[in-house]
């Protein structure tokens, strides 16, 4: 079939899509050639290389990211980079060319890099589209779409009135400067991504699913694995057992949709009043029990314990450390034998991106070893912390004499520490390494009274 027939074909296809309502055409086959204009002066091109969609693709990449970075980053901008030049194949410029090799359009020469050879056959043939089926969609990106008009740790601009992109939280490149628009993938942002664990299909999820655009099969990037997304379900809040120590079971608020918004005691604990979440319930099996969530990369956990599946709350909610914490959530007056529900959701999610979610987390429920323990909740005179939260060291001042101090994990694991004693009722506590998260602070005097109180470790 020769260029011109082709053309004349599709045409003919996108004029009968427009007489049948628009109705989109799938295109997860895009088309194979493609018609690049170079010696150009922005869109204005005096020459023109043919070549397939995937030479173009694998030759290419390399002259809008960077080789060296990672591969996973690579394989992302291989699937945005072919999908703009898919678009273009649909869209050309003119009857000569599809897109020009520059800046005003895709830049493209001739040189290649072995990397990017290699990101381009990994995902040979994805393509983006509209909707779910739908066209191929325009891929764009930029090299910095930080604070482009959403904020400071957000990418997109929902206010511009020009091509607006919805705002989604990117915490990766928070304190970076813009550069370029803010449509699209942000590509140093695929890097970070991609260095923090992040696969190509989650950071293409992540920059184009809020806009509506998919990767060619059409479907959401990921669900929860256990289907938890609703706290009455169907299916059912995944089950949780409450075991002695901490079996932690792995979560994702990928894919998840809004529940309820937040309850009496968390109405500021998130930045959007209706957040993307995930549930879980468990059967008490002692009146203490402890809900522990440990927040993956780039997630920062809040966590709610319900008496009844989207009830009241029975507790205020656990928001105490930020992106990678540790939270936890102590009940100390379940009925053995009753069911409860916890909400897991990102403190920074925004509702815009309610199809990718946040990142990942695990969570547990234990037998509490603080229940039955009066533990100070304020500075007193019998025993002062300081400073609380704390990161490495911290002081701790006695009415008595000290004896011993213990630093307890809340699944009820003592943690080695180091005492440097300043006086017989002052003590300095090393606590190096040890992970964010909330302890029991276990404090005993000559006398043998004991002592307890919360402590916050935050870096």
């Amino acid at each position: 079939m020769s260029r011109s027939t082709e053309h004349i074909i599709r045409g003919l296809l996108l004029l009968l899509c427009f007489m049948n309502g628009y109705r989109a055409l799938s295109q997860c086959s895009p088309g194979s050639t493609i018609r690049v204009g170079t010696t150009c002066t922005c869109n204005s091109c005096t020459d023109v290389t043919v070549m397939s969609l995937e030479s173009y693709t694998g030759t290419g990449l390399n002259d809008e990211w960077i080789p060296s970075w990672h591969t996973e980053s690579l394989k992302a901008g291989a699937i945005a980079y072919r999908s703009y030049g898919a678009y273009h194949i649909d869209n050309p410029y003119n009857g000569t060319y599809d897109l020009a090799n520059t800046t005003c359009k895709q830049v493209w020469s001739a040189s290649s890099s072995a990397a990017c050879i290699s990101a381009a056959a990994a995902t040979a043939g994805q393509v983006l589209t509209v909707g779910t089926g739908g066209p191929i969609a325009r891929s764009e990106y930029s090299a910095e779409t930080n604070n482009q008009g959403c904020g400071d740790g957000f990418t997109g601009c929902s206010s511009c009135s020009s091509s607006p992109w919805p705002c989604i939280s990117d915490p990766v490149c928070a304190g970076k400067a813009p550069a370029g628009h803010w449509r699209g993938m942000c590509q140093w942002g695929s890097q970070r991504w991609a260095q923090d664990g992040q696969t190509y299909t989650w950071i293409i999820n992540h920059y184009y699913n809020p806009a509506g655009i998919y990767l060619c099969a059409g479907t959401p990037g990921c669900t929860p694995a256990t289907g938890n997304d609703y706290c009455f379900g169907p299916p059912a809040p995944q089950v949780l057992t409450v075991t002695g120590g901490c079996a932690s079971v792995n979560g994702t608020t990928c894919g998840a949709t809004p529940s309820v918004t937040s309850g009496s005691g968390c109405s500021s604990s998130h930045t959007n009043g209706n957040v993307p979440d995930v549930w879980y319930s468990f059967t008490a099996t002692a009146p203490g029990q402890t809900i522990v969530v440990n927040s993956g990369a780039n997630f920062d956990a809040v966590v709610e314990l319900y008496g009844t599946a989207c009830g009241s709350l029975l507790l205020p909610c656990a928001n105490a450390t930020g992106t990678g914490g540790q939270e936890s959530l102590t009940w100390t007056s379940a009925v053995p034998g009753n069911t409860y529900f916890i909400r897991v959701y990102d403190y920074n999610e925004n509702a815009n991106v309610a199809m990718t979610g946040g990142t990942t987390f695990n969570i547990c429920v234990s037998t509490s070893p603080w229940a039955g323990i009066d533990i100070v909740d304020s500075q007193t005179e019998t025993l002062t912390v300081y400073p609380n939260p704390a990161s490495d060291n911290f002081d701790i001042h006695c009415i008595n004499n000290i004896a011993a101090v213990k630093v307890i994990s809340i699944t009820g694991i003592e943690l080695p520490c180091t005492l440097h004693r300043l006086s017989e009722k002052h003590v300095r506590v090393a606590t190096v390494n040890t992970p964010v998260g909330i302890y029991l602070l276990e404090v005993t005097s000559d006398d043998g009274n004991i002592y307890y109180k919360k402590l916050l470790i935050a870096h």
